[in-house]
């Protein structure tokens, strides 16, 4: 009987496993038809209908809801809705209570019975046979690091047909789904931005030839800025002006930094790379995005405004233009030139402005390919720092190769990573490297330094950012910090550190990167960094736990020879005893103790020396023999005879030589 049940218990296991691998399988067969089925340029009706059957094929549901996010909030910019036979795609439709609760918190809903469980404002919306009621409900956002950009729903007229393990693997098949919709929709926009500037190419007249020109000679992918330096030469020779720039605005939207300039001296780029938006001269453009026109009296016009006129040539007039894509201003292209004017016509604005968006597009563009290839470069970034992490046991190695991942990513001039002990608050291990220098700064055993940056990282537990420290002095001074001076060379611009924290919450160090270059980090970085901080602790706690392992079974075994050697210590002891107890011949007991005292001692040499009175002695026994049994010794000078007579105790000298 029991063998009996024993094998139909085996039978049941792996049928439990053949089970759990042909839903593998369908699971991974419905991803790479899912996948293929993004390629090209498909319609979000196609996709969503492919989701819909393969998803048929690892879920049992009745009906199901696929939706994906669009630009304006509270609205799905398309939907397919599927109720057994019934299937209708929308656009624009608004978000439902249930979905609209799962995009609003990036976390996936379960529902066992819909009908009972829900709250009547939760009701989600119809459609399909009225008749029949949703009862079991499952649905899951389409992540994309954080942010739900969609949602999937699946439905039963059977009430508990779901369960966790069926939305959690809802939820990573949605993962996947989600990253696939993303690059089509990333090849969509960027298409569609293709399309708006073949559009406006097509509709210029024989006077945007030049533009057509410039824009052709752009289509090389080369760094923003030399791209920028060129489109500002041309418009300043189509314009027939002298000088113009091109300025961006900052990621805090604080700054308009200067990327291209023509016709400018030297000293203008030295003294006014970053301005302040809030005290710009130009500040209307960007708020108003309207034009700011000076015909004559340059100077007159700017006396007032906060403006370093020295850096500038005598300008007389000037035409500034937003740069402006879609409802955000992203920067400014301003014209000078050293002669007045009556007015600037109206298709020379509208010139300027065709010109800025073009550039507006540019820069968009070159935003999203920096960003795409960066994307990349950390993800390939982040798979190696993994497997350092996974591969090593030594805590300098492993930031070793962090630091080479880093340098070859960011080239950010100063690395720098601290691991303290949260209880004693001491500094365990420290990282500092600067221009591919290492440095010792001494910190291992001691406390942060109080009011420094890392300190502040430590105490807030937040990450921080600061975009040029020379021009954020104030707010580094509001949040209490005073850093310390550390590097060698120039001072850092850029600052960027971030907490490192384990899954349980405990604080376990910060890492932080610096360059000399304003504007080298930005929330991207921090986001990169937590990734990356997130590998180091579990990298760092799988190091701590191999060391405490170590450690224990280094104490085992110690325990275990200690005890090993004090049995042996006790049999020798006994053996001498009883040896001695045994035989009357002082000569044999003492050659027999000098045997067996080196080996309970396990020292190289034993001998017993007789002190016949105050003056005499011999040598009585040793072992092993060396021929001085018998020597006489004098014993009115011998140091360690007076000292042993005198205390009375054991003399022990650990090292002749000292």
């Amino acid at each position: 009987m029991i063998r009996r049940v024993a094998r139909t218990t085996r039978l049941a296991h792996e049928q439990r496993r053949k089970r759990q691998q042909q839903r593998d399988q369908q699971v991974l067969a419905a991803l790479y038809r899912i996948s293929l089925a993004c390629r090209g340029r498909p319609s979000f009706q196609t996709i969503f209908t492919t989701i819909q059957a393969q998803l048929a094929d690892v879920f049992a549901f009745d009906a199901a809801y696929i939706a994906l996010c669009g630009t304006t909030s509270g609205q799905f910019r398309a939907a397919l809705l599927v109720d057994e036979d019934l299937s209708e795609f929308l656009e624009q439709i608004a978000y439902g209570p249930l979905t609209g609760q799962i995009i609003q918190t990036g976390q996936p809903l379960l529902f066992r019975d819909l009908v009972a469980e829900q709250h009547p404002h939760q009701a989600p919306d119809t459609f399909g046979n009225n008749a029949k009621l949703s009862r079991a409900w499952m649905g899951v956002p389409l992540l994309i690091d954080t942010a739900a950009v969609g949602v999937i729903s699946l439905q039963s007229y059977r009430v508990g047909n779901y369960r966790q393990r069926d939305l959690d693997l809802l939820q990573r098949m949605a993962n996947v789904i989600a990253v696939a919709l993303q690059n089509v929709t990333l090849l969509e926009n960027q298409a569609n931005l293709q399309a708006a500037l073949e559009v406006q190419i097509t509709a210029r007249t024989a006077e945007l030839s030049t533009l057509q020109a410039i824009a052709a000679g752009l289509t090389e992918r080369q760094p923003l800025t030399v791209m920028l330096e060129r489109v500002i030469t041309e418009v300043v020779r189509l314009f027939r002006l002298d000088a113009g720039n091109v300025r961006l605005i900052d990621f805090q939207r604080e700054q308009l930094v200067l990327y291209a300039q023509h016709g400018f001296p030297p000293a203008y780029a030295e003294r006014t790379t970053y301005v302040a938006l809030a005290h710009s001269p130009i500040r209307d453009v960007v708020t108003s995005r309207q034009p700011q026109i000076v015909t004559h009296g340059w100077r007159e016009f700017y006396q007032q405004r906060q403006l370093l006129l020295e850096v500038f040539p005598p300008f007389e007039c000037s035409l500034v233009v937003p740069l402006a894509f879609g409802d955000r201003v992203t920067g400014t292209l301003s014209l000078f030139g050293l002669t007045s004017r009556s007015a600037f016509e109206d298709h020379e604005i509208r010139l300027a402005q065709a010109v800025a968006y073009q550039i507006a597009v540019l820069i968009e563009n070159s935003r999203l390919l920096d960003e795409r290839e960066r994307q990349i470069a950390e993800l390939a970034a982040l798979g190696q720092i993994g497997q350092i992490m996974t591969a090593s046991y030594d805590l300098d190695q492993m930031f070793e190769a962090i630091y080479q991942v880093f340098l070859e990513l960011t080239n950010a001039t100063i690395f720098s990573l601290l691991l303290f002990d949260i209880e004693s608050e001491l500094i365990t291990n420290a990282i500092f490297v600067e221009d591919g220098k290492w440095f010792s700064l001494d910190l291992v055993g001691r406390k942060l330094i109080p009011n420094s940056f890392s300190d502040w990282i430590m105490r807030q537990r937040e990450p921080l950012l600061f975009d040029d420290l020379i021009a954020q002095t104030d707010e580094v001074e509001r949040r209490g910090i005073h850093p310390p001076m550390v590097v060698e060379g120039p001072p850092p611009r850029s600052w960027v550190g971030v907490p490192v924290v384990a899954r349980d919450g405990e604080m376990m160090g910060v890492l932080m990167l610096q360059d000399r270059r304003p504007y080298r980090f930005d929330n991207g970085t921090i986001d990169f960094l937590n990734q990356v901080t997130s590998h180091i602790s579990l990298g760092v706690q799988k190091v701590r736990l191999f060391q405490e392992r170590e450690r224990l079974l280094r104490e085992t075994r110690s325990h275990a020879r200690a005890a090993e050697m004090q049995a042996y210590r006790i049999a020798l002891v006994h053996r001498i005893s009883t040896l001695l107890a045994s035989s009357l011949d002082l000569q044999n007991v003492l050659d027999l103790a000098s045997r067996e005292l080196v080996q309970l001692f396990e020292v190289d040499h034993s001998g017993t020396v007789i002190i016949e009175n105050e003056e005499h002695g011999y040598v009585a026994a040793e072992y092993p023999l060396t021929g001085v049994v018998g020597m006489p010794l004098d014993m009115r000078d011998n140091v360690i005879v007076k000292h042993t007579n005198a205390t009375r105790r054991p003399v022990i000298i650990s090292d002749f030589d000292h």
